[in-house]
């Protein structure tokens, strides 16, 4: 079994987060294992079927640092996003096979 990954071309998703928490629309696809999320303002981003991200107990993404993460139940899981400062922004979601 190989352990490279490979970007699925076509699955990238854009969250434009606000105040409150925004989910993206479309679940990981079935195949993927990982996603690259990366802000362009800080965030706190949360997984789950219907996820629902928080200031207080969601991961902390610092803006324009790619960061990577296992997808817990591919097939179902989303991602959604907070903005941790005043100002809102974009998530970009990049999911690998």
């Amino acid at each position: 079994m190989s352990n490279n990954l490979s970007p699925i071309i076509g699955n990238d998703q854009t969250v434009s987060f606000t105040a409150s928490s925004v989910a993206a629309s479309t679940a990981f696809a079935s195949d993927s294992r990982i996603v690259r999320l990366v802000s362009d303002q800080p965030c706190f981003v949360e997984f789950a079927d219907s996820p629902t991200a928080t200031v207080a107990g969601s991961t902390y993404l610092p803006a324009s640092t790619p960061e990577y993460f296992v997808i817990p139940n591919p097939g179902s899981t989303k991602v959604a996003a907070i903005r941790a400062t005043s100002t809102s922004g974009k998530l970009y979601v990049a999911e690998f096979a």
